[in-house]
């Protein structure tokens, strides 16, 4: 039998741990009870079941029944942004701490995040480092969020500063002021709500790991990958409009509408050649080298000299940083190869 919560259930908690959750019947009971063994103890748990067809939602009323911390929200299958929204608005705590369904997260996050969070009144969202985790439950590599301590909009490609989504730990009120989750970019929602989030203050990813993050089948296709690219560039042209002063492009925008709103001011050309360098950077497979993600189509379009291009200043920025990348991409994945090759030698 679990233990009973340590505080009175009408009592709002310290943190709302959310997650949510379509179709994850397979890891999700891992999940979930990594969030009940943490030592730190006051805290409300939401699961938002987007609709799923399988055991999901028995699994969520076995653990509703066991410990009253968990408040599971059943709902139809809208997307996880629009989950994470009905979450939010369901969450009681100070600090909300997100947590995928298919993640373990160790038992002394919570503490060290909310001890971080408590002492510093600057710092808006603490994360950590998390470590990959297969479907066995083998350990892998470190995974960080990214190697920006700040962002930068001053520049395109911006300087991002982020964390990883189920590492996070966040001030309650920045969640509601900077809007929350915006559907219409669901599928990069995350990396969106960086971008708006860093106004409200530092983040801060200690050197510890925080979460197993699992890394299966299941977790991400090509074709995912690129549309995730693609609105993740939209949403730093957003964030950088907004930083010059313009209106937000994509607030109350409907989601067939978010490129055409985003891009009315700048050059389509340029931005082509930032999604495809992205995707490039990013996927290392035989569907990433199709055509139009080869090494000599992304190398094409950061020097064309069409005028609109020649003469932008922001083109100028954006063929450093595609050289600097495939440099040191390549190099890596060099290193990768010879690495292997000394392996199988061996």
């Amino acid at each position: 039998m679990l233990a009973e919560p340590s505080y009175e259930i009408d009592t709002a908690p310290k943190v709302t741990v959310l997650t949510c959750v379509y179709n994850g019947d397979r890891f999700l009971r891992d999940a979930v009870q990594s969030i009940l063994d943490q030592d730190f103890r006051d805290f409300e748990y939401v699961v938002v079941d987007d609709g799923s067809t399988d055991d999901t939602a028995a699994i969520l009323k076995e653990f509703a029944v066991r410990d009253r911390r968990i408040r599971p929200i059943f709902k139809e299958h809208t997307g996880i942004a629009d989950s994470v929204n009905v979450g939010l608005a369901q969450a009681r705590g100070t600090y909300v701490a997100r947590m995928d369904a298919d993640d373990v997260s160790m038992p002394y996050r919570l503490t060290e995040q909310v001890a971080l969070l408590d002492a510093r009144p600057d710092v808006v969202l603490v994360g950590g480092v998390a470590q990959s985790i297969d479907e066995n439950g083998k350990l892998g590599s470190i995974v960080t969020g990214g190697r920006h301590t700040t962002t930068n909009l001053n520049m395109f490609p911006p300087k991002v500063a982020v964390s990883m989504q189920p590492l996070m730990t966040v001030r309650h009120e920045a969640l509601i002021k900077c809007g929350g989750y915006r559907p219409a970019l669901d599928i990069a929602e995350d990396y969106d709500l960086f971008l708006r989030l860093i106004r409200f203050g530092k983040f801060h990813n200690p050197d510890r790991v925080m979460v197993h993050y699992r890394s299966h089948t299941g977790s991400m296709s090509h074709t995912r990958t690129v549309r995730q690219e693609r609105y993740s560039a939209l949403a730093e042209v957003a964030a950088i409009e907004v930083h010059q002063g313009r209106p937000d492009p994509i607030d109350g925008c409907p989601p067939d509408e978010v490129e055409e709103r985003v891009l009315r001011h700048n050059v389509r050309r340029l931005f082509e050649a930032y999604v495809r360098f992205r995707v490039w950077r990013r996927v290392n497979s035989p569907a990433a080298r199709q055509a139009e993600y080869r090494l000599s189509r992304i190398l094409r379009d950061a020097f064309s000299l069409h005028p609109q291009t020649l003469f932008s200043p922001k083109y100028h920025y954006l063929r450093y940083r595609i050289l600097a990348g495939i440099a040191r991409m390549t190099g890596l994945r060099a290193v990768r190869r010879i690495r292997r090759w000394r392996a199988t030698r061996l």
